[in-house]
């Protein structure tokens, strides 16, 4: 479901650049900033954090309201791909939006890793909205110390 904004010129918190994205927006239909301001589900993306550890690789993701039926987490050639969807919360008709701002919709990351992981030892938790992925190296590319011999 596509995200309404009610956003107006005077509002607390609206940017100055409301009016100029506004003008384009009229003018071409779209603008270059549309992405920025979550317009369209698609254009949903959580923050995410991917890093290289000695033995694996640990991805967190930023996805605050969510549940973990609601993420799906595939890895296949080498590429992790993460999608869900945050459905729009209801708001009564008696109540009236000042300021609508979070994101709802579908969303989809995918990661391809600079060497090979253990796709069977892949693992994933979610705590307080982050969810957490942990994708150990194969034995192969983890770092290892070689022993010299004397001769």
């Amino acid at each position: 479901m596509m995200l309404k904004r009610y956003y107006k010129p005077n509002q607390i918190g609206v940017s100055p650049l409301w009016s100029v994205r506004h003008d384009l927006d009229q003018l071409f239909g779209a603008s270059p900033l549309s992405g920025l301001f979550g317009d369209a589900p698609s254009d949903w993306s959580p923050s995410l954090d991917a890093v290289e550890e000695k033995n694996q690789f640990l991805v967190k993701l930023e996805l605050p309201g969510l549940k973990s039926e609601d993420v799906k987490i595939t890895f296949e050639d080498g590429l992790l791909n993460i999608s869900g969807e945050r459905k729009e919360e209801k708001v009564a008709n008696e109540n009236k939006v000042h300021l609508n701002e979070r994101v709802y919709g579908k969303f989809e990351r995918g990661i391809r890793f600079p060497s090979p992981v253990q796709s069977d030892k892949v693992s994933a938790k979610f705590v307080d909205g982050v969810l957490e992925i942990a994708l150990p190296k194969t034995e192969e590319t983890k770092p290892r110390q070689i022993q010299i011999n004397a001769v």
